[in-house]
């Protein structure tokens, strides 16, 4: 009786919501795999290479273990790890525990803006791809940058996609603000920020007048974004200054 009286729409919209269940549930299943045979490796707790110094690097940050004299990389992960420890505690096993359910998070990121680009079907291919790739899949079993970067990336472009094609300010300065967050961990996005501001120029069929309030927010939150990404990395004046 209850889908007689659904209409195309609820249907759709439930229809909708079960693929995305089946898609998260795939994200979740592939990272599970791929987890329970990494965890039984060594290198899963022990960081080495420039997970170390990822490491090492949020523990200067929170005041334990050596001063390091400098970022090495750009400082977002290490950011990202020094909040997470000083949360939780310090446990790589968490970490990466944590980013298996963001890697979920970040196909969910790709469908939508999937779903923005081009429809339901164009949805599901690519977040059924982001699910399966195996160099993403893998980045977030690392204490690395990408598993930030990426969804930082994907998410942005969606905001501004959306704030793009009808007046909502908060997306385009959310927009703003991610890619700000992304550019700290991989400041040679900062090729396309040109790019993005040629294309907010080019008025959208879809869009309502009076978007100069959006450009500007959006590209005032892309600005904290440069400032510690790139000039701090080789600092040699310390961790803290380095902050700002």
């Amino acid at each position: 009786m209850s889908q007689i009286l659904q209409t195309p729409e609820q249907s759709g919209s439930t229809r909708e919501l079960l693929v995305v269940a089946v898609l998260a549930t795939l994200a979740l299943s592939v990272r599970m795999v791929f987890f329970s045979q990494w965890a039984g490796k060594p290198p899963f707790l022990i960081p080495m290479g420039d997970e170390l110094n990822f490491h090492q690097t949020a523990l200067a940050l929170l005041g334990q273990g050596d001063q390091l004299p400098a970022f090495l990389y750009q400082p977002l992960y290490s950011f990202f790890l020094a909040v997470f420890y000083g949360l939780v505690g310090v446990s790589v096993s968490a970490v990466k525990s944590f980013q298996l359910v963001l890697g979920v998070g970040t196909v969910l990121v790709f469908y939508g803006l999937a779903r923005s680009l081009a429809g339901r079907r164009a949805a599901w291919v690519a977040a059924g791809l982001a699910a399966l790739y195996g160099p993403q899949v893998f980045f977030e079993g690392q204490l690395l940058a990408p598993v930030l970067c990426v969804p930082l990336t994907a998410g942005a472009f969606w905001c501004l996609l959306v704030a793009r094609q009808g007046r909502r300010l908060f997306l385009a300065g959310l927009a703003g603000l991610l890619l700000g967050l992304a550019l700290m961990g991989r400041p040679n996005l900062g090729v396309i920020v040109p790019l993005l501001g040629v294309w907010l120029l080019i008025p959208a069929r879809t869009a309502r007048p009076g978007r100069l309030r959006a450009r500007l927010a959006a590209a005032a939150c892309w600005r904290p974004g440069w400032r510690p990404a790139w000039p701090r990395p080789g600092s040699t004046t310390g961790i803290a200054p380095a902050l700002w």
